[in-house]
């Protein structure tokens, strides 16, 4: 797999592959410091305890999974076209 994918051109494809890629790993590393970055803060608005904050931060990345397996299912079966 690794000779086929090195012979190939760095097509448009690949481009934009990798600019979504970048783009998609930017996002979620750029909410995840701006969340942890901000903890003490929000901890003192919310009135929460640091546990009661862990597991907010615990519901994101079980929101982000429930998301992905319930909307990627739908584009699979909705947004996907068919082929003969």
């Amino acid at each position: 797999m690794d000779k086929i994918i090195d012979s190939e051109k760095f097509s448009k494809f690949f481009k934009a592959l990798y600019v979504a890629t970048a783009i998609g790993a930017f996002t979620d590393i750029f909410d995840t410091s701006v969340v942890g970055g901000t903890s003490a803060s929000i901890i003192t608005s919310l009135n929460i305890t640091k546990p009661e904050f862990g597991f907010l931060g615990s519901m994101t990345f079980i929101g982000g999974l429930f998301g992905a397996l319930s909307f990627g299912y739908l584009s699979d079966a909705f947004g996907r076209k068919k082929h003969l």
